[in-house]
């Protein structure tokens, strides 16, 4: 009886307390496009959470009562916490739009006009000022090679190189 007690209870614990604190960033070079595409999955409830902290709303982000500005407050965080430059250039990072894919917030974003990466500098801050276990996995497909790393605390930027 106690071991399907201290089960339940471990279970429970594990939905309430939401263990794990990490985003996933894709990252493709659209040679066809001239652009690179960026695609990040946050956990829904923990940017809900970082959303209402920075505006002071409830967002209701990902429901039909989502609030009109909530697509501005995604936006407006995410072009602060990503930056990219290419080949040693600052790029501006343009919002497509987000949506719900079971527990995650998938955002969409992109930049225009790149032709050929040789170099790309990205830093990734996304939820590491929420959570102090925060890991942001990010994958690039870039020149025909897939280069991976992730982001934490003490990691915030990283250059790739391509020959």
């Amino acid at each position: 009886m106690n071991f399907i007690i201290n089960s339940f209870l471990a279970l429970l614990s594990g939905i309430i307390l939401h263990p794990i604190h990490v985003s996933i960033c894709e990252i493709n070079h659209s040679i066809q496009q001239e652009r690179l595409e960026i695609k990040i999955r946050i956990f829904a409830d923990d940017f809900e959470d970082v959303l209402e902290e920075r505006t002071g709303l409830r967002t209701k982000l990902g429901t039909i009562d989502e609030l009109p500005d909530t697509d501005k407050f995604v936006e407006d965080y995410l072009k602060e916490k990503i930056t990219v430059s290419i080949n040693d250039t600052l790029q501006s990072v343009e919002y497509v739009g987000k949506e719900l894919d079971d527990l995650a917030m998938v955002c969409y974003l992109y930049i225009p006009n790149v032709k050929y990466i040789e170099q790309l500098t990205l830093s990734n801050e996304v939820m590491l000022h929420w959570f102090g276990d925060q890991i942001n996995v990010t994958h690039i497909d870039c020149n025909d090679a897939l280069k991976s790393t992730f982001y934490d605390k003490k990691r915030r930027i990283e250059t790739f190189r391509w020959d």
